[in-house]
């Protein structure tokens, strides 16, 4: 099963917890309207079920402070090599995870 959420529509029963999931510094509602579940199994757990999976959410970011010019060089071929050598791809593959692409070559972006 694989389930498209809108992080919107989270509710944990706490008003002020709400808002803070769906705030800029935790999940970016505004920026990042949804997640998705992939579903791995479903047990059960005494009078219960769980639904085992994976919850996506996550806005990948690496940084160097701006004064560390060869970091900054590293950390960008680095990327770039991880993304060209397919690694990237065959995980987002290989975890079914839908609406989730590579980004393109730095050179390439705006």
């Amino acid at each position: 099963m694989i389930a498209e959420i809108s992080i919107d529509s989270l509710h944990t029963g706490n008003e002020q917890r709400d808002a803070h999931v769906k705030a800029a510094d935790f999940l970016d509602a505004e920026k990042y309207p949804t997640a998705s579940f992939v579903s791995t199994g479903v047990r059960s757990a005494g009078d219960n079920y769980v639904l085992d999976g994976q919850f996506t959410a996550v806005q990948q970011a690496i940084g160097t402070p701006k004064s560390r010019d060869a970091a900054a060089k590293y950390l960008r071929a680095f990327v770039e090599e991880v993304k060209a050598s397919g690694l990237v791809a065959e995980a987002i593959s290989k975890n079914a995870v839908k609406g989730v692409s590579v980004a393109p070559p730095a050179s390439a972006q705006k």
